[in-house]
């Protein structure tokens, strides 16, 4: 038996979609959703479903992501638990298999993402270290064979095979519930994003290791969280100090100088292209993006 642990924050667009699809393929299952305090429809789309199966903890402040998913696994009575986002859609039966994969050895499974036209989300990715960094950052995995991709670059590759990862997307995460415990849950250091990379690297400090799966697959809308946010700096700004967050909790000050060193050939790069196209629009957006995250980088490592 299986818990479905599900935090909502303003979802009424796509909650209906995703609890359709548990019925269909999981309709055993233990539904639990934590609403974070909801300001639209969320709530009455839920209750108006009239799913036996579900409990609705509705929370009268938005307390994030890691938080509300640790009181939806406190409340679980299965012995596993998927950690599901609101906007996904299951799309095929299966889905025990793929808890039955779980074992001594594999302590959290991630599946296949697809976008909605069903095309290929990649969810799988390494920790941060310098070179896997410096990979990101200039993109060079584009340019690397198969086997240097599986092992530095998984996001690019093949997604049709098993594989050990470092980390998955947090839309969709099985683990048992006596692992989440042991690794006390998400971290609440992270409101948003990186979560989901601090729970892998936590099971794996447990001697534990994160599988892929090809086996199972469901839909991904992704963004839902941020989506009256037309920002795209400020959204990626926010992703940057959560993988500064990550680096500074677990001492890798290292990947935060590689961050700094990043950032600081960019705006090298940069500066020498706005000299050239004489202050292009686009090439002085990008120029003072990267100036700003450099100078916040400095700042976080003179703490």
């Amino acid at each position: 038996m299986i818990s479905v642990v599900i935090v909502t924050w303003n979802c009424e667009r796509v909650i209906t979609d995703c609890l359709k699809s548990l019925e269909q393929y999981l309709p055993n299952s233990e539904v639990i959703i934590v609403d974070s305090n909801s300001q639209d429809k969320t709530c009455k789309v839920i209750e108006d479903l009239k799913q036996g199966n579900i409990r609705l903890i509705k929370l009268n402040e938005n307390v994030g992501f890691s938080k509300g998913n640790n009181i939806g696994v406190s409340y679980a009575k299965n012995e596993n638990i998927l950690l599901l986002n609101p906007d996904t859609v299951l799309i095929k039966p299966g889905l025990e298999k793929i808890v039955g994969y779980l074992n001594d050895k594999i302590g959290l499974i991630g599946c296949k993402l697809l976008n909605q036209d069903y095309s290929l989300q990649p969810s799988c990715y390494m920790f941060d270290t310098p070179i896997n960094i410096v990979i990101e950052q200039f993109q060079i995995g584009r340019f690397f064979p198969d086997k240097y991709k599986k092992r530095f670059s998984p996001y690019l590759g093949d997604h049709n095979k098993k594989l050990y990862v470092d980390w998955v997307i947090g839309a969709f995460m099985i683990i048992s519930k006596d692992l989440y415990d042991k690794v006390e849950g998400f971290s609440e250091d992270y409101f948003l994003y990186s979560e989901d990379m601090d729970l892998c690297y936590k099971v794996s400090q447990k001697g534990m290791k994160v599988l892929f799966t090809p086996d199972y697959e469901i839909i991904h809308i992704g963004g839902q969280s941020e989506a009256n946010d037309s920002n795209t700096s400020n959204k990626f700004k926010k992703m940057l100090d959560s993988r500064l967050v990550f680096s500074k909790k677990y001492n890798h000050r290292r990947n935060m100088r590689t961050f700094l060193l990043s950032y600081t050939i960019k705006l090298f790069i940069f500066s020498i292209l706005r000299f050239i196209t004489q202050n292009n629009k686009q090439v002085q957006s990008k120029y003072n993006k990267y100036k700003n995250y450099r100078i916040y980088i400095k700042h976080i490592l003179s703490e």
